[in-house]
């Protein structure tokens, strides 16, 4: 049976093989999948059976109308029952009855003798059913392709019953044109024709990208397999190389013609859910890149095990030597740091999907995707940290520990207060990585017998290195977003008028009036203005309004404020300083205070009334709400 299985199993040359008759196939149902005569042979027998279907009903139902129309006394409630598309019934030339104010008749409709024929509206396409009884005539107007030129983005054309719905197939009257599938009607004549508008799903999307992945595996297996071969024969580099090159250099074609995504628009591959960079236009071709790069981690660090390069590495003894030796160290690391660094900002600074918990972060299968790239890929830097921490060890073991260990704690010190003191990235990261090699030096982490690490406590520094650094990528953004609100906010303050802000400012001052609390604080016999100033500020005064500094001020019934500090203004002094300085809004009670720099502050005020008599206070109580 192994035997059978062994002579069946084909090998890497048929796989490849196999694996280009599959993206010459793909091509092909691409490029020639959205013929009119794909559309001829698969489906013009069942568009056929949908047209006789609608034309039935609509018959059936002009029949209906036009035999009871005649006998009076027939209403609109009637027709409707009656009907199920747009029916209208003209006597002598005239509108008596009609199902739809959608659409309307033109002239030529009532003089037409076929009973069956298509007709273009400014509304689009439709198939006119007529009926005729004495002075009587009944149009039924079934809905081919409807469209109501709707250019509002907001807006969306209805749940429509057209025939051709959602089959993205265009109404054609054109009946010259033979190459177009044509419908005609019981007796032979001509109605319409219908082109195709997108490629057909089964020939033009679905069996390219089945043949583009099967494919992809049968490539994949084929160059596997030669691999394989190379391994077995003790070639391990050349068994490498043939297995990372045409994988990359199908990423680049990929990449290059924009597939799958160009022939049907999956999600996963789609820029308008996450964009990240070049060489990452989607959150697919994220996880592809990261799936390669650490299938390239994994292949150098098992090509670095079998050439046992650590045990091979002549550490010098001179100064010089040692120098150079951790000058080179040194830039290794800074470089592949910077690499991190680099995707990390890629990877999480997408504004149509994040990882950043303080936008809220619902489990949604984009974000799972997200963040398996983002460790898959962390996973590819990590090993290459693992194997400069092993070569760094190997390299430098003649190094004395009494001045490794003290040169690097205080290079990793000085670093990140510099770093610290000129808020610079770059200064911060050199001195998390300082800071790395410190912690690997005190922790005497060494090789051991079998040539590995103490895994345990190098997988945390190097895990705590990756964090350190996407934290750092995270600051930087947030510093960013901060810039760009506040210069938002002074853009805004360049406008004189606050208007979403003067229009919540006026809900809210009502509300506080109404507040019960509120109400109690003034008119009761043990109320507290200072509690209820409180209460409006806190609850009131927040979200939209935490741009602004807000001041909430309670009068009593003769217009002076309640436990206000002393040199507090009257509310008949608000109300003259209102009208010397202040400009009405179009909300009821919110006045804007002219300023001398109106480009760095905007003062608003409000008033509303509180509560009516109480005990022992009489007349209406006032709030306002200043400097908003």
């Amino acid at each position: 049976m192994r035997k059978l299985l062994a002579a069946l199993r084909p090998g890497p040359v048929a796989l490849l093989v196999l694996a280009a008759v599959c993206f010459a196939g793909g091509f092909l149902a691409s490029r020639y999948g959205q013929l009119p005569g794909v559309v001829r042979r698969t489906d013009l027998s069942r568009l056929h059976q949908l047209v006789r279907a609608a034309e039935t009903v609509a018959g059936r139902d002009a029949d209906t109308v036009a035999a009871q129309v005649q006998r009076g006394s027939y209403s609109y409630a009637r027709l409707l029952r009656q009907t199920y598309y747009p029916t209208f019934v003209f006597q002598g030339g005239k509108l008596r009855y009609w199902s739809s104010a959608a659409m309307r008749p033109s002239p030529d409709d009532l003089v037409g003798a076929p009973p069956e024929t298509a007709v273009e509206t400014t509304f689009g396409q439709f198939l006119l059913v007529r009926r005729r009884v004495g002075r009587w005539q009944v149009l039924a107007y079934v809905p081919l392709e409807r469209h109501y030129g709707i250019s509002n983005r907001y807006l969306r054309e209805g749940g429509t019953a057209d025939v051709f719905k959602g089959l993205r197939l265009k109404v054609v009257l054109d009946s010259v044109n033979r190459q177009l599938p044509a419908f005609r009607d019981k007796n032979g004549r001509y109605l319409f024709s219908i082109r195709q508008q997108a490629p057909y799903r089964l020939t033009g999307q679905y069996v390219p990208l089945v043949l583009l992945l099967l494919g992809g595996l049968c490539y994949a297996a084929g160059w596997v397999g030669l691999a394989l071969r190379y391994w077995r024969a003790g070639r391990v580099g050349a068994a490498l190389a043939t297995l990372a090159g045409p994988l990359l250099l199908l990423r680049g074609a990929l990449l290059y013609w924009g597939l799958p995504f160009s022939l049907i628009e999956l999600p996963l591959f789609d820029p308008r859910v996450y964009a990240a960079s070049r060489l990452s236009p989607s959150l697919g071709d994220l996880l592809l890149n990261a799936g390669l790069a650490f299938g390239a981690a994994g292949a150098g660090g098992v090509l670095w095990v079998r050439a046992r390069v650590a045990a091979r590495v002549r550490a010098p003894r001179t100064l010089r030597g040692q120098i150079s030796v951790v000058a080179g160290l040194a830039l290794l690391f800074w470089v592949l740091l910077q690499m991190l660094y680099g995707d990390y900002t890629n990877v999480l600074s997408s504004n149509q999907l994040s990882l950043d918990v303080t936008r809220g972060l619902p489990v949604t299968g984009f974000r799972l995707a997200l963040a398996l790239a983002l460790v898959v890929q962390t996973g590819a830097y990590l090993i290459g940290f693992f194997l400069l921490t092993q070569l760094a060890d190997a390299a430098m073991r003649h190094v004395s520990e009494a001045f490794l260990l003290p040169a690097t704690a205080i290079t990793a010190a000085v670093v990140l207060g510099i770093g610290l003191a000129t808020d610079s990235v770059q200064w911060q990261l050199l001195g998390v990585l300082a800071t790395f090699g410190a912690l690997v030096r005190l922790a005497r982490l060494r090789a051991g017998r079998l040539g590995g690490y103490q895994m345990g406590a190098l997988g945390v520094l190097l895990g705590a290195l990756a964090a350190t650094t996407g934290a750092l990528v995270l600051h930087q953004q947030f510093e960013q977003q901060l810039l760009a609100d506040k210069q938002r906010l002074a853009s805004s303050l360049l406008v004189d008028n606050d208007f979403q802000g003067e229009f919540l400012l006026e809900e809210r001052i009502r509300k506080i009036a109404a507040d019960p609390f509120v109400r109690q604080a003034l008119i009761g016999a043990f109320g507290q203005a200072a509690d209820a100033e409180r209460r409006a500020d806190r609850q009131y005064l927040g979200d939209y309004f935490d741009k602004y500094e807000s001041q909430v001020t309670l009068y009593d019934a003769a217009g002076q404020p309640l436990d206000a500090p002393a040199g507090a203004p009257s509310l008949a002094a608000i109300r003259r300083a209102i009208r010397r300085n202040a400009t009405r809004t179009d909300q009821r009670g919110v006045f804007l205070l002219r300023s001398d720099n109106s480009f760095s502050s905007r003062h608003y005020v409000a008033l509303a009334a509180v509560g009516g008599p109480g005990p022992g206070r009489v007349g209406r109580r006032w709030a306002r709400c200043g400097s908003i």
